[in-house]
């Protein structure tokens, strides 16, 4: 509650209020500013309803190119500024002096299952997290290259609980753990700089007593330039940091200089903005910023406008969030919610209008916030575990995806079907859940299958017989078991069994080496962007830095660049080097050795139970003289053959296609 103190200036709220008020305000701003951060990505309401105070529920298109879907979002809910937020702050709260560990052991890889709209350079970064290493100790030059040119806002829009759960350290120390931070995804001083900022604008406003005179927050931050403009080279990221940031950028003290005179020049434009008043154009100001241009994106950009905006609004916040969150063509979201979060660090949470207090996880926000506000005395010491992995994740989903689930050590709540995914191509198909946790948060994850009609049976019938002996009609193997599915073995140069038409042979073919080039960057840490074609008489040599990836028939180059790309998107590769053995068939029963580099019993009976409805039930073994994987499939009597030999070249065919999709 604020009071006059008998001189004119307002007592603000208490510390833990305006932590309250901090997390509610940015989940506010991302949730407002989302649907106008890319309109061209709304698919409905179209047009988009005029810019007003209410949450608006609206549909979103994902994904990429080649797997696109729609994606129903509804009032209030917000996108990965919030996520991350979160997760921040969870990690500061229940790890003490290990967060750093646990948001890149635990939250980064996690968030890359249920992340909404996250950015290019945090994905890649928590991808590399997930794997094992740090992005900037990529196995490819390419892709640490990539790390020290991310200079975005995906640091600064996450960095404010650092602020309350440190407010009363030093704001040398508060920069410090925001430089931390950020060092997990970002390496370009646009990235590191605009964070440092926007942390110590926080921490500055959290420290107030009372609300802030007009375009004090600019002053200080100007003044207090030494505080937030140290380049990183310690803590976690320490000496490999300093050493990969040296050798991917030979000056890179002095383009983090640089990157701070370009600071100071911003906010000195935000300085002459916020003197000018109540007569003060935004809109210019900001385009003078470079809001609207094509860095938009970039953290020390977003951190000028936040601080210009929270500095012209301290004292009718709402309206500088919705000042940010509406400001088409800016980076809406990201700004209406590092706006909110700097107003909210002033005015706590009484302000919100009532529409507001109902935005996605309002309580859960409202008690992680307290949690925050009582700094590290109060953080828990909880161990660091690993993230649940995707297989693990939506096994137990498919599994128990009507009631309370756990998964691993570090995921327990309430799982329900939820079918706001749709996709946006006849060739895939979806599976998405709504989960809400036992602390309160709701994240939505989703999968998305690539999927071909079956292809249409050729030639004449012929008289056949099931296992058991019995005269019946054409053989009726539903190829397209699992909706059509048309996997791809992960294996090259294997012959493709007579069953499969030319077509699916093909496509069979292209699979297996589209799956060997997506592994070879994965483990040199690289992507499409980074390969080089190099003809060579009818094939086509894929390269990078010197160093030929892969050999492809010329006329399969483009659909092999185009599924290797999927592959990793998804992030989930077919296992390599797959082989079939066909054990026994007797009566309704077919034994088949299925031995891969990669592949896991788990995995093998996952894929028979979401992909084959014809069969009856299945079984998953151990071979324990030969330590590989058996899978035993039980037939329905509705599949037909004419002769044990057929059925085995069937079930061979039909295992590989399962198998050449595992995740």
């Amino acid at each position: 509650m604020t009071t006059d103190d008998g001189a004119g200036r307002l007592d603000i709220p208490g510390r833990a209020e305006r932590a309250e008020g901090a997390l509610l305000a940015l989940a506010t701003g991302d949730a407002l500013g989302w649907p106008h951060e890319s309109p061209r990505r709304v698919r409905a309401p179209r047009p988009l309803p005029k810019p007003g105070p209410r949450f608006i529920g609206w549909t979103r298109r994902g994904g990429t190119r080649f797997q696109p879907y729609d994606e129903v979002i509804g009032p209030g809910e917000y996108s990965d500024d919030t996520q991350l937020a979160i997760a921040v702050a969870r990690s500061r709260v229940r790890h003490g002096d290990s967060w750093r560990d646990a948001l890149t052991r635990t939250e980064l890889p996690f968030w890359t299952l249920y992340e909404r709209g996250g950015g290019g350079a945090t994905r890649r970064a928590a991808r590399a997290w997930a794997a094992g290493r740090p992005p900037w100790e990529s196995a490819g030059r390419g892709e640490a290259d990539r790390y020290f040119r991310a200079g975005g806002n995906g640091v600064a829009m996450r960095v404010l609980p650092h602020a309350i759960f440190r407010a009363e350290a030093s704001g040398e120390q508060v920069v410090g753990d925001a430089l931390r931070d950020g060092t997990a995804t970002h390496g370009h001083p646009r990235a590191l700089v605009g964070a440092a900022a926007y942390a110590g604008a926080a921490w500055f406003l959290l420290r107030k007593r009372d609300t802030p005179a007009l375009g004090e927050l600019v002053e200080a931050l100007l003044d207090g330039v030494s505080f937030w403009a140290g380049c990183p080279g310690s803590g976690e990221a320490g000496t490999s940091w300093t050493k990969a940031a040296v050798e991917a950028v030979p000056d890179y003290e002095e383009s983090w200089k640089r990157v701070v005179g370009e600071m100071r020049q911003l906010l000195e434009v935000a300085r002459a903005g916020v003197r000018e008043g109540a007569m003060a154009d935004d809109r210019a100001v900001m385009e003078s910023l470079g809001c609207f241009g094509p860095e938009k994106g970039s953290g020390t950009i977003s951190a000028a406008a936040a601080v210009y905006l929270a500095s012209r609004y301290a004292v009718a916040p709402h309206r500088g969030v919705m000042r940010a969150a509406f400001a088409q063509p800016a980076d809406t979201d990201t700004l209406g919610a590092m706006v909110g979060g700097l107003l909210g660090c002033v005015a706590g949470a009484d302000w919100l209008p009532g529409a507001w207090r109902s935005v996605q996880d309002a309580g859960y926000l409202r008690r992680l916030a307290v949690r925050l506000a009582g700094g590290p005395e109060g953080a828990e010491e909880t161990p660091v575990g690993a993230a649940p992995q995707a297989e693990e994740v939506f096994r137990a989903l498919a599994d128990n995806g009507g009631g309370e689930l756990e998964i691993g050590k570090t995921l327990r709540g309430h799982a329900t079907a939820w079918d706001g995914v749709r996709p946006a191509s006849k060739s895939l198909r979806a599976q998405s859940w709504r989960f809400v946790t036992v602390e309160g948060q709701t994240i939505y994850l989703h999968r998305l299958e690539r999927v071909v009609p079956a292809p249409a049976a050729r030639g004449r019938k012929r008289r056949t017989s099931d296992l058991s002996g019995r005269r019946g009609e054409a053989a009726r193997l539903p190829l397209g078991t699992a909706g059509g599915v048309v996997p791809m073995p992960g294996t090259s140069g294997r012959r493709v069994p007579d069953v499969v038409p030319e077509a699916a042979a093909s496509f069979v073919a292209v699979r297996g080496l589209a799956t060997r080039l997506a592994h070879a960057l994965r483990r040199r840490g690289l992507d499409l962007a980074d390969l080089q074609r190099v003809p060579e008489g009818g094939a086509t040599s894929l390269a990078s830095n010197g160093e030929r990836l892969a050999q492809v028939p010329t006329e399969f180059c483009d659909a092999v660049l185009r599924h290797a790309g999927q592959l990793l998107e998804t992030g989930h590769l077919p296992p390599l080097d797959i082989e079939l053995r066909p054990v026994s068939v007797a009566h309704d029963t077919a034994r088949i050795l299925v031995k891969g580099e990669g592949l896991r019993p788990t995995s093998v009976g996952l894929l028979v139970e979401r992909r084959s409805d014809g069969l009856r039930h299945f079984a998953v073994e151990r071979d324990a003289t030969k330590s590989v994987p058996c899978l035993e499939l039980a037939l329905p009597t509705s599949l037909r053959f004419e002769t044990e030999n057929d059925a085995v070249s069937v079930l061979t065919t039909l295992c590989s296609r399962m198998v050449g999709s595992a995740e």
